[in-house]
C-alpha cells in the first residue's frame, strides 16, 4: 500500500505527463497547418 504523498507524486506527474502530451499534440497540430499554409 503507498502512503498518500507517493500516491499524490505519482498523481502530479501522470498530470504533468498528460500537460506535456497535450503541447507537443497543439505543436504538431501547428506545424500541421503551417505546412498547409506553405503548399
Amino acid at each position: 500500500m503507498k502512503s498518500r504523498e507517493e500516491s499524490m507524486s505519482l498523481l502530479c506527474w501522470e498530470v504533468g505527463q498528460g500537460i506535456e502530451e497535450g503541447e507537443i499534440m497543439k505543436k504538431m497540430n501547428v506545424n500541421l497547418v503551417a505546412d498547409d499554409w506553405g503548399s
